[in-house]
């Protein structure tokens, strides 16, 4: 909602863009900056296409709309939708709004609801917070409505009523005016303002244009490439070392407490490519093992006292989880991680190996 795909929308600064200039939106400043750059230059970036959720936010957007202005008392012939403003460099699209009174809509629908607070106090994300204010600085409002459609855990519907600050609208200004010359002059934003990749490919380049690079960018790019490849070597050793230590075992412990290192078998379904995509062709079901680190767990406590008893080592009987055999080991029998039976006796002698490898040359 709020598309605000209007026509003339890349030769503005729009009140949407606003949140990724402050840094409380969903990209950073120097991703907008390559989108609004490439769309002056006559190249603009493809936009994601619509998701579902996005297309069930604008199916609704009119009920909400319509919701908030018969909630809040006002008369719906006041207000015109889609309504289109711009004051100097900055533009703002508002659901709906009514010069006359003063009063802008900006309906939302989202399934991310922890930062949406108490409708008495217009407690709202700060993003929706910058977007309108800004929307009020261009089209001169009092405030603005926002209807909020909240589908986490609990579906619900919120009004908040968000007032007019120009003490905030003076900062956003300002600091939209900086970013503005920075978009307007090409020149690059400070060091650390750096745009996502992912935008950075998108990008057209000019066939056949040629620019200096910095000598010292080239290094610490093949330096840090040189070093990825090394540290993805290394972890790929290190993940062999820990498999042939855990062996035939599902599970492995170590003396820390409330962690444990799992390598479990995950299956994959076979699978069909449609053949509009590719020529059809079948994968056949698949199992391979995957290890990762995570908090320890009482099905972890378990299988780990399970496995003690197999080893003929004596468990006390006690509280579970609080009694004296798991303290200090975030709930581990204490055994196990001491070295106690056969399979202790093996990991403690696979960390010994452990410790000495590490000086090793890789």
């Amino acid at each position: 909602m709020g598309s605000e795909l209007a026509p003339d929308r890349d030769e503005y600064l729009n009140a949407s863009e606003m949140p990724d200039v402050v840094e409380v939106g969903w990209e950073d400043p120097a991703t907008l900056w390559v989108r609004k750059r490439a769309a002056l230059a006559g190249r603009p970036l493809p936009r994601a296409p619509e998701n579902e959720a996005i297309k069930a936010g604008r199916l609704l957007e009119n009920t909400l709309i319509e919701w908030a202005i018969d909630e809040a008392g006002y008369d719906p012939t006041e207000f015109e939708l889609q309504d289109r403003h711009t004051r100097g460099i900055f533009g703002a699209t508002c659901d709906a709004s009514s010069s006359s009174l003063g009063v802008g809509v900006e309906a939302k629908c989202t399934a991310v609801t922890g930062d949406w607070g108490d409708p008495a106090i217009g407690q709202v994300p700060q993003a929706v917070l910058v977007q309108t204010q800004m929307q009020m600085y261009c089209a001169g409002l009092d405030r603005v409505l926002v209807p909020a459609l909240l589908s986490g855990w609990r579906l619900g519907v919120r009004l908040y009523v968000l007032e007019r600050n120009d003490e905030l609208i003076k900062i956003l200004v300002r600091n939209g005016e900086e970013f503005w010359g920075y978009v307007k002059s090409g020149e690059h934003l400070p060091d650390d303002w750096l745009p996502s990749l992912e935008v950075l490919r998108q990008t057209t380049p000019e066939i056949g244009k040629v620019t200096h690079v910095p000598r010292k960018l080239i290094d610490f790019y093949e330096n840090t490439k040189a070093q990825l490849a090394e540290a993805k070597r290394l972890h790929e050793k290190s993940q062999r070392r820990v498999a042939m230590a855990l062996g035939d075992a599902e599970i492995g412990v170590w003396d820390e407490a409330g962690r444990v290192i799992s390598f479990k078998q995950q299956s994959r379904k076979k699978y069909k490519v449609p053949k509009e995509v590719k020529e059809q062709y079948r994968v056949d079901d698949t199992v391979t093992r995957t290890m990762r680190i995570q908090k320890m767990r009482r099905c972890h406590i378990e299988a780990i006292e399970a496995q003690l008893k197999e080893d003929g080592v004596e468990i006390d009987g006690g509280g579970g989880a609080d009694d004296d055999r798991h303290r200090d080991v975030g709930g581990c029998p204490e055994g196990l991680l001491r070295g106690d039976g056969p399979q202790g006796a093996e990991l403690e002698e696979s960390r010994q190996r452990g410790a000495g490898g590490a000086t090793e040359e890789s």
